[in-house]
């Protein structure tokens, strides 16, 4: 038996399956493919597969991973082929190596978060950016404390690592931003992105959200 790190896209409409989905989806893909996938012991035996940074919905990506644990000699690039054969539109495994990170090194991920305004364009830009630039964009959120929830002011501005604010040519404006990812800490992109857009008043036609990078606390590519 050995363990094995498996990156993957998924993109398109796959961005509104939830976690829970994935992992039935994962399930069915590793039994049709023949993946010869161990099982864990117990009451209720089932694949092993551990995604290692669950997405939010209504995300895409592009570097999203999973471990899995095999019990024969497929080498990884039998198990690239087998995954793409079955896997549907959206998703496609594009590497698979041995495992060398641990899971709890992963600290930041980096997304691309494109809103297409509805209305003036070059406003939207300058609106983002000075929201971004500025020292607060509060949200509450619900925390618990003992056996109760309480509300709790989160200063979002706080939790940005880096960002940068860009036109696109067709007009749109473009977040190139790196947010905590991980363990330890996490910040929803698309909870930034409510917040930011409640802040501005920007109007807009849509907006998505690609994760792109998964990092280390060294913002080195996490493997």
């Amino acid at each position: 038996m050995r363990s094995v790190r498996i990156w993957y896209e998924k993109l398109g409409k796959l961005q509104y399956i939830s976690h829970l989905d994935m992992n039935r989806l994962m399930s069915k893909v590793v039994r049709r493919a023949g993946i010869p996938i161990w099982y864990t012991e117990g009451f209720n035996p089932h694949p092993y597969v551990n995604f290692l940074l669950p997405l939010p919905l209504f995300t895409q990506s592009k570097c999203e991973i999973m471990d899995i644990k095999i019990t024969d000699d497929t080498t990884n690039g039998e198990l690239k082929d087998k995954f793409n054969a079955f896997l549907p539109d959206g998703m496609r495994v594009t590497k698979v190596a041995d495992p060398w990170g641990k899971p709890t090194e992963i600290a930041f991920s980096q997304y691309d978060i494109v809103i297409d305004p509805d209305g003036d364009h070059e406003d939207c830009f300058m609106k983002v950016s000075e929201c971004l630039m500025g020292e607060e964009l509060i949200i509450i959120k619900k925390q618990k404390q003992g056996k109760r929830k309480i509300d709790k002011e989160v200063n979002l501005i706080e939790e940005i690592h880096s960002f940068y604010v860009s036109m696109t040519q067709d007009n749109r404006v473009n977040i190139d931003i790196i947010l905590p990812s991980g363990t330890v800490k996490t910040v929803n992109p698309r909870l930034l992105t409510d917040a930011l857009l409640k802040s501005t008043g920007v109007e807009v036609r849509g907006v998505s959200i690609m994760r792109k990078r998964v990092m280390n606390a060294n913002l080195e590519d996490f493997e």
